[in-house]
């Protein structure tokens, strides 16, 4: 941590210290039970972001810790933007727990990156699922940041799930992951953790969302086109007097039984082509005679 320590102290226009500072180096204890309470100096710095890197210990769900109005729970690397004129720091845990005296305050020109998705909820069988994933710099550096996500097993990716992708500083970027859900996908951790890292002027960062608990939906995708039906999902549907594989074509008194199913059904009209074409070569023919016209007209000027 002592490179921690070194490379806080070589960042340019930065105002920034050690919680340690201002408790003799030791680090802050909340028992259990208990409330601890701390007001300390709000970074100060010319064209950068006010931030704070907590290192915590405790469990998966305590401590409970409020900085300036944004809560964080758990243990690990903390991290948050600042807003307003001082810090104050509200720490309450039901187990033992302690922020590490070297967690940093400071105002910083790096890139500073979070992670959040919004995963299909529910997942549908058999059907497709998109999963966005959005991605927010706050910081005043570009950030190229690689995305990691391990996707249940039952949930085919059709795009990459380890990307490095490049966001500007003070903006955001969108990723989406289009998913098809196996019919026989039944289990809640098809939500995984989604991270993101990348490293800044201090250390590498990791930060995650998730997971997200999933519920599931059969609704298998029936696409009809000029009234012709058939099974778009990769579920085998069972009827009363047959089955439907894939691909298969179904009949109108067929959708009808599958209403029980609550299926998706999408309806797409193609439309005559040859209507807007016939048009197109109207047009083209005027402009062919103008432009023929022209010509006989820089001829006859030109021979006369």
């Amino acid at each position: 941590m002592r490179r921690v320590i070194f490379f806080l102290f070589l960042l340019p226009l930065v105002f920034g210290y050690q919680l340690g500072d201002y408790t003799g180096g030791k680090p802050v204890f909340i028992p259990p039970g208990k409330e601890v309470n701390l007001s300390l100096p709000f970074p100060q710095g010319t064209n950068c972001l006010p931030v704070a890197v907590l290192f915590v210990r405790g469990g998966r769900d305590y401590p409970i810790i409020s900085i300036n109005g944004s809560t964080l729970k758990g243990s690990g690397v903390r991290r948050v933007v600042l807003e307003g004129n001082s810090v104050f720091i509200s720490a309450y845990s039901t187990g033992p727990a302690e922020i590490e005296a070297n967690s940093l305050i400071y105002c910083t020109r790096d890139p500073f990156v979070f992670v959040k998705y919004l995963p299909p909820n529910p997942i549908r069988f058999g059907n497709y699922n998109y999963l966005s994933i959005f991605l927010r710099n706050y910081g005043y550096s570009e950030a190229n940041v690689t995305l990691e996500v391990e996707l249940h097993k039952d949930l085919a990716p059709f795009s990459p799930v380890r990307e490095v992708i490049r966001i500007p500083p003070r903006s955001g970027a969108t990723y989406s992951i289009f998913l098809f859900a196996s019919p026989f996908l039944t289990k809640p951790s098809a939500h995984p953790r989604v991270c993101i890292s990348y490293s800044d002027s201090i250390m590498k960062v990791v930060d995650c969302d998730g997971p997200v608990p999933a519920n599931f939906s059969f609704n298998p995708r029936i696409e009809c086109v000029e009234g012709k039906c058939i099974n778009a999902s990769n579920l085998e549907l069972e009827l009363s007097s047959k089955f439907i594989l894939p691909g298969d074509s179904l009949v109108e008194g067929d959708i009808a039984e599958l209403n029980e199913l609550n299926p998706e059904i999408v309806k797409i009209s193609l439309r005559k082509e040859y209507d807007r074409f016939r048009g197109e070569r109207k047009g083209m023919g005027w402009v062919l005679f103008l432009i023929g016209a022209v010509f006989a007209g820089v001829g006859y000027v030109a021979f006369k």
